[in-house]
């Protein structure tokens, strides 16, 4: 009976009690709009369902890149709360937040240019949920600009993985914005791809009221002119034009009388440039028409059988694409295409990484957390004082610089003095098959040429329909 006691005593004294984790909380902000079924209070999604429709998929781009983007940063989140090196003992909670609202019917159609009201209503829900310590953005530019300058004025941590414009680079107004991207700069890239063409002459288009489009665009001038490149025409246009300002395009196009031709803006912009040029006789042989940013698939355009023909030939510069063969890869998108119910037995996994540009969202997730980390690991601060926002002032930009983080972009992963990610750039050709495109040179993270080609489009080329290597040294 003695025994008996003496063990019923000794049970809850030897049985370790379950350890709590202690919670912090990051918001995700993006067009969740494009969500029919989301429910949302003032920004704040009420309800969000993870499940794919996969009928809308084939029918609007931006719900994919909506959608996936979200599971990806959600991988990240899942993949720190299941380490038990970074952040101990801390569990990562999720809210998320709509920068366009609720769903209407043609959110399938948001680029961004309801900014003003949107980022009023994004940027207030975010600081008033007072448990959200930092935030990753999915926005476009124009939107992303009013919620960073909020978020930097109440010293709350944002990264996008999404928001080009170079606007975003100036740490004096957007001391919390920092991105896994590049940005400022990108007119260096475009200027050895023209300089290695040995191109004097250039025309400019620009969407004039996309806040990327047109930042890029100034970004680009600046370096030709200081390169002494003739800039034969700087043609600026609404995202929505009409018969005539196309007429009034073209027009200018044919007396600048220049043959390469760069447009900065979306990726609709780009479509819809290239669809009625092309229409107008201007994307042919003779000119050759660079961007930044992919034209969309033909299945998200209004534009018959013959745009793909506008499409071949385009150059693109896009920043270096992740490894495939990195180990973390090959898991990232195991665990992407698990989260999505992507399941089907006799086909291989769908890289979704690289069809939805996922990396640069996971990064950010992942690295924001890693700093977090760090700073807990580094100093004597808890976990209460990060969750109570009381170490805001140690969150900006400068804490993600330095981190030796191992990232999916790259490898390793460094910020830049204007907060945006050093990386060297790729070019690439649109062959007209779909949306394909063929590598043929690359500049390296400070804008020089490390491996470029001869130029795809000279008349030999085009008669081999064959390139060749080129090292520059």
């Amino acid at each position: 009976m003695i025994l008996t006691l003496f063990f019923l005593y000794l049970i809850p004294h030897v049985i370790p009690k379950p350890i709590t984790k202690q919670n912090i909380t990051i918001g995700f902000v993006s067009n969740y709009c494009i969500f029919p079924t989301a429910k949302q209070n003032s920004s704040l999604l009420l309800h969000y369902d993870d499940t794919i429709d996969w009928d809308l998929l084939q029918k609007s781009q931006i719900y994919g890149s909506v959608y996936f983007n979200d599971v990806a940063m959600t991988v990240a989140v899942n993949t720190i709360n299941e380490d038990p090196n970074v952040l101990p003992g801390i569990h990562v909670n999720i809210k998320r937040f709509s920068d366009c609202g609720d769903w209407y019917p043609k959110a399938y159609m948001y680029n961004g240019q309801s900014a003003g009201y949107a980022s009023a209503i994004t940027a207030g829900a975010v600081e008033s949920n007072t448990d959200v310590i930092g935030v990753i953005g999915n926005q476009f530019s124009t939107a992303a600009v009013g919620v960073a300058a909020s978020l930097s004025f109440n010293q709350i941590p944002y990264c996008s993985g999404n928001s080009l414009s170079p606007q975003l680079s100036d740490k004096n107004k957007f001391p919390y914005f920092w991105r896994t991207i590049p940005s400022i700069g990108l007119g260096k890239h475009i200027h050895q791809v023209l300089k290695s063409f040995n191109v004097s002459r250039v025309a400019l288009i620009y969407q004039q009221d996309d806040t990327m489009g047109y930042q890029f665009y100034l970004d680009i001038q600046q370096t030709l002119l200081r390169n002494n490149m003739v800039l034969t025409a700087k043609i600026a246009l609404p995202t929505q034009w009409n018969n005539e300002t196309m007429s009034y395009a073209a027009m200018m196009l044919e007396n600048a009388d220049a043959r390469y031709i760069v447009v900065s803006g979306q990726g609709r912009f780009v479509t819809d440039v290239l669809w009625k040029m092309g229409n107008k006789g201007l994307v042919n042989d003779r000119n050759v028409w660079i961007s930044y940013k992919a034209p969309l698939d033909v299945r998200f355009t209004s534009y018959g059988p013959t745009y793909y023909q506008y499409v071949k030939g385009l150059i693109m510069l896009n920043p270096m694409a992740p490894n495939q063969t990195n180990p973390l890869y090959t898991s990232v998108n195991k665990a992407i295409n698990a989260t999505a119910e992507y399941n089907y037995p006799d086909e291989p996994l769908m890289d979704f990484i690289y069809w939805m540009s996922l990396n640069p969202r996971y990064d950010c997730t992942k690295m924001m957390l890693t700093a977090f980390d760090h700073l807990l690991k580094t100093t004597n601060f808890t976990v209460g004082q990060l969750a109570n926002r009381e170490l805001q002032s140690y969150l900006n930009y400068s804490a993600y610089r330095g981190l030796g983080y191992h990232g999916l972009t790259l490898d390793p992963m460094e910020i830049t003095d204007n907060g945006d990610l050093a990386s060297p750039y790729e070019a690439f050709y649109f062959t007209g098959s779909g949306t394909s495109k063929t590598l043929f040179g690359r500049t390296d993270i400070g804008g020089r040429p490390s491996q470029l080609f001869e130029d795809p489009f000279s008349s030999q080329e085009k008669a081999s329909h064959h390139l060749t290597a080129t090292m520059i040294q």
